[in-house]
């Protein structure tokens, strides 16, 4: 462990205690019939967000951080889906800190689950070489501004909200400077050698097209909803015999 302690802190740094208030105008914003049916928990201003923070797994877990010139780690770590961040407890103190350099990792490994990281974070659900099923899981947030009555207003110009990282809505002790809505997102996507793409009914026969006949059987056949995981898990066993 002493011989990684200066990579480490440079691989890593701390999060929360030395964030900066960073805003932003938008301009119009409506809330849409679609975007009103989403489920959405409204966090009002003044309230921590550290209370609300939605990570990936239930508490930490031991994963191994397998870096790209073949060193490895071990760290008791969760992703936190709201910062889009991969976080480990530190040994020595015990704070929680934040990958700063997740670039030079090569894979995140837990148990049961594997990350890597690609411009975002994802997450691994099924793999038979080339062919990767992967996921994209995010806590977005949009900005709140009652208008008459206590609802929503249609026309209205804030500061720092959307296209804005969740950090620059907090103050220094981690409390918000106003209104958010925090709702999930989830998107999965099939990766290969030709390329990332969504995970969609026209992708899988473009991705698997030598058993095409035999998918689109199996898609009459069984009912399948491509947002859902575990309909995706299935039909990606099926396309890759495992």
């Amino acid at each position: 462990m002493d011989f990684y302690t200066p990579f480490i802190f440079q691989l890593f740094q701390k999060p929360y205690m030395k964030l900066y208030i960073l805003s932003a105008v938008i301009f119009f914003q409506s809330f849409s019939a679609r975007a009103q049916q989403r489920s959405k928990k409204i966090i009002h201003a003044g309230e921590r967000l550290s209370d609300y923070f939605t990570y990936r797994f239930p508490s930490f877990k031991e994963a191994t951080v397998l870096l790209k010139n073949g060193d490895t780690l071990t760290y008791k770590m969760n992703f936190n889906m709201l910062l889009y961040s991969m976080e480990f407890i530190n040994p020595k103190g015990g704070d929680t800190l934040e990958i700063s350099t997740p670039e030079d990792i090569d894979s995140i490994r837990f148990n049961n689950s594997t990350f890597f990281f690609k411009d975002d974070y994802f997450e691994i659900l099924a793999a038979f070489y080339p062919v990767k099923l992967i996921v994209s899981r995010k806590a977005n947030i949009e900005s709140v501004m009652l208008g008459a009555m206590g609802l929503p207003a249609r026309n209205y110009q804030v500061e720092g909200i959307d296209k804005i990282n969740p950090k620059s809505l907090m103050t220094l002790d981690l409390r918000l400077n106003q209104d958010i809505y925090v709702y999930g997102k989830t998107d999965y996507f099939l990766i290969s050698n030709e390329g990332e793409f969504k995970a969609t009914k026209p992708n899988f026969l473009k991705i698997f097209k030598d058993d095409k006949k035999s998918i689109e059987n199996f898609l009459k056949s069984n009912k399948v909803n491509f947002n859902n995981q575990d309909d995706l898990e299935k039909l990606f066993h099926f396309c890759t015999h495992t």
